[in-house]
């Protein structure tokens, strides 16, 4: 089963937790040396943060500080 079938449930009924799930995937990815797909895990669950907890809340930091260094690998600034 494709993980995205296997937490679909949680991104409509808590964006927050869905977030966290796609944060902790683009890990796994750059790990796997897939960064254009971290990439795009961290900019939904930046997407996903921004909306439910605003733009000054740390874990939002902590995900904008994720994606700029995958930015920063790729030399994409």
């Amino acid at each position: 089963q494709k993980a995205s079938t296997l937490f679909a449930p949680y991104e409509t009924s808590d964006p927050v937790n869905f977030a966290s799930i796609l944060h902790t995937r683009s890990n796994l990815a750059l790990d796997g040396g897939h960064r254009e797909e971290a990439r795009r895990f961290l900019q939904e669950a930046l997407a996903l943060r921004l909306r439910a907890l605003g733009r000054q809340h740390p874990v939002v930091a902590a995900t904008h500080n994720n994606l700029a260094h995958v930015c920063l690998g790729d030399q994409d600034w």
